[in-house]
């Protein structure tokens, strides 16, 4: 025997009746119009966590109390509300929580079904809450100062994230440091290597960053590049100069001894006055050995004296640190100074910062035996300060920035230069062979 019971309320509320889809329904719409409908309710499985995600039909009571069946405004989520007649049987009506559709009564009510006429039921699933997933710390931190005569007192400034605990190593025969923000104290001259390890529940990560003890706070002397610098030579290369477009070169560009029919992919365009070429893709003038006076003379000294910066680079004594963090520098930050390789240098696994401590006059050189190789999507950071102009590196052999990378100074390639696809560049690119480019932006400095 089906028994009507008229429903009560003094003040609006939403009810939320939960649903089982059969098989193949999809959230939205799941009965439009009609004269009357019966839907039986659910069974409920006690108790019901509050967590569950569940479908759900909203609909919602009036303000008064009735004495004739529910005239309820149903929550459409596809479109406008519409009027229906709702007729609820059983004995008790449930509760329910608005609007974060999650049930709050936890035994099974007695409600046995309701009818409807011209019904609009919408079902939606709730969303739950996002848990987050715990991921490895990421480790990082300055130090201030990271240059200066002993005893040099240095304080460490943590900047990691997600880390819960803290070990510094600093390079000499102290014991190491679990506080967050330690200081310690330098005695003797040298280059010592701090080493930050952070560590959590899922991980560890690690940094380092050099101190040197007794070092000038400029670095090393600038090398000259005169003549390069005041024609605003971005590029220059002595056999080819090659490009997969479209790269974007700020400033000049220069071929020699090696004819213009060397440079290739940018469709270049002979100036009346014979003297240079232009390109859309070059900001200012593009320079090779055939052509028109003064131009080969111009670039005869501009290569005579890129050779001897590299020659002068590669001289300086008494380098501040040899073969630091065994060819890999990924995950440093160095002080200004000059640093040497026997062999290659990779900056593969992490970026590397260079830190002037708020001097804009700070230089590091770079005296690398062999290869450089800067990684995909790695990144040369300048902080205090630092300025690409101030920052050289002598490679012996060739220099391949990657993918994607963004490297900072001036190379002096004792071959090529290679870019890959869409690698960017503050700074020169000097080589006494080939420069090789591919869709890269390369911006020359004011040096």
């Amino acid at each position: 025997m089906r028994v009507k019971i008229i429903i009560a309320l003094a003040i609006a509320s939403i009810y939320l009746l939960a649903l089982t889809l059969p098989a193949g329904a999809v959230e939205g719409v799941i009965g439009i119009g009609g004269t009357t409908i019966n839907i039986p309710y659910p069974t409920f499985v006690a108790p019901v966590i509050q967590s569950t995600v569940v479908p759900c039909v909203s609909f919602q009571a009036p303000t008064a109390a009735e004495t004739t069946p529910i005239i309820a405004n149903t929550i459409d989520l596809g479109g406008p509300a519409l009027q229906s007649s709702f007729t609820v049987f059983g004995s008790q009506v449930p509760s329910f929580s608005s609007p974060n559709f999650i049930l709050q009564q936890l035994t099974p009510p007695s409600i046995t079904g309701f009818s409807a006429t011209n019904p609009v039921f919408s079902v939606s699933t709730p969303t739950p809450t996002a848990t987050p997933i715990p991921t490895a710390p990421t480790a990082g931190f300055t130090v201030t100062p990271a240059i200066g005569p002993a005893p040099l007192t240095v304080q460490v400034t943590d900047t990691s994230t997600g880390a819960t605990s803290w070990q510094y190593s600093f390079g000499d025969s102290t014991p190491n440091s679990t506080a967050e923000n330690p200081s310690h104290t330098y005695i003797a001259n040298g280059t010592y290597v701090i080493t930050q390890t952070v560590s959590n529940s899922v991980g560890s990560s690690s940094a380092s960053h050099v101190v040197i003890v007794g070092g000038n706070s400029s670095g090393p002397a600038p090398l000259n590049l005169t003549t390069i610098c005041t024609n605003n030579l971005t590029i220059l290369a002595e056999t080819e100069i090659t490009n997969v477009p479209a790269s974007s070169i700020i400033g000049n560009m220069g071929l020699s001894p090696a004819a213009a029919s060397y440079i290739t992919g940018f469709a270049l365009v002979l100036d009346g006055s014979g003297q240079f070429s232009t390109s859309s893709q070059v900001s200012g003038k593009v320079y090779a050995a055939d052509y028109s006076n003064p131009t080969p003379n111009l670039l005869t000294t501009a290569v005579n004296e890129m050779q001897a910066a590299y020659n002068d680079a590669a001289g300086r004594p008494d380098p501040n640190a040899v073969n630091l963090g065994a060819g890999e520098l990924g995950g440093f930050t160095l002080a200004p100074g000059l640093y040497k390789w026997t062999s290659g240098l990779g900056i593969t696994t992490g970026n590397l910062i260079l830190d002037a401590g708020g001097n804009p006059n700070a230089v590091w050189i770079f005296q690398i035996g062999s290869g450089l190789t800067v990684g995909s999507n790695i990144n040369i950071i300048l902080a205090g300060g630092a300025q690409p102009q101030n920052i050289f590196w002598q490679v012996g052999t060739g220099a391949t920035i990657g993918t994607g990378a963004h490297f900072n100074g001036i190379i002096l390639s004792g071959t090529a230069i290679n870019l890959q696809n869409g690698a960017t560049v503050n700074g020169n690119l000097l080589a006494q062979s080939a420069v090789t480019l591919n869709k890269n932006t390369i911006t020359g400095v004011a040096c």
